[in-house]
């Protein structure tokens, strides 16, 4: 059941999923906020292609947090380009290792 559905700048739908949130990132991450889900979404100062997974997006924003720490939105795109599903969310003092698909020069990195 979604959570949460989000179009990223791109137009791309990604759904944070109840299960996922609830079992997994409210007890791993218990930092992480839906809003703050949902900004980073909708407005990430980048978007990196995973260097361990192909299919999964990083869309990281640091503009959010008030500590100079990083908020990373893990998506994966299985069957299509055009949608994607959240598999995890955490906050981090790095940015995550991968390939930048997409920065945004409004924010710094």
């Amino acid at each position: 059941m979604p959570l949460l559905q989000v179009l990223d700048p791109d137009g791309k739908t990604i759904t944070l999923h109840k299960n996922t949130y609830e079992k997994h990132i409210s007890v791993n991450h218990p930092e992480v906020e839906l809003p703050k889900i949902r900004s980073t979404l909708e407005a990430p100062d980048a978007i990196l292609q995973s260097a361990h997974t192909e299919t999964t997006d990083i869309y990281s924003s640091s503009s959010i947090l008030s500590s100079g720490l990083f908020m990373n939105v893990f998506v994966g795109f299985e069957q299509s380009d055009s949608s994607g599903i959240v598999k995890s969310a955490y906050i981090t003092s790095r940015l995550p290792k991968g390939k930048i698909k997409k920065l945004n020069k409004k924010h710094k990195i």
